[in-house]
């Protein structure tokens, strides 16, 4: 989630649609909570309308360039599970790069006790090779230029796909 080609790093679209999920929740007059596991782990307690939605966004504020998931889903739900309130619907943002094989089994025996939905986060980097010819980066430093070859770029595109599957 620490990656991002365009205008922000990966774990900042997550930060925003979890922000936009909150609002839309609060709207409905629904609890809002969050759970992060990463670098650190997160758990807002659920609370209803804007008292809800501005906790989660005080924390996602705090903490967006933060949400690096380290861990697999598969121990993320786990924690989740051990926790006081079971939540009756879960809405999962990631980019998959840190499912594993225990994951499906996770997801299916969740789905059992609450409403699961699954958001993916791309870059669009992910989605399409870089393109042929010169592509400047802008690392904190200094500008830099990358020109991959035609062959570099299918060896990274299919890199990219791969870590996905």
């Amino acid at each position: 989630m620490q990656f991002g080609t365009r205008s922000c790093f990966k774990s900042v679209t997550a930060a925003r649609a979890a922000a936009l999920t909150a609002w839309l929740s609060a709207a409905a007059g629904e609890q809002t909570g969050l759970v992060s596991f990463g670098q650190q782990d997160l758990w807002l307690k659920p609370a209803a309308g804007k008292r809800g939605a501005l906790s989660l966004c005080h924390i996602l504020s705090q903490t967006a360039t933060d949400l690096a998931a380290p861990t697999s889903l598969s121990d993320a739900l786990e924690r989740l599970r051990q926790l006081p309130q079971r939540p009756s619907r879960l809405l999962l943002i990631s980019d998959g790069f840190a499912l594993n094989a225990n994951d499906e089994k996770a997801l299916l025996a969740w789905r059992k006790h609450s409403q699961l939905a699954l958001l993916g986060i791309a870059d669009a980097l992910e989605a399409s090779p870089p393109a042929s010819g010169r592509n400047p980066l802008r690392p904190p430093t200094r500008p830099l230029s990358l020109t991959p070859t035609g062959l570099q770029r299918d060896a990274f595109f299919q890199q990219m796909n791969q870590g996905q599957q």
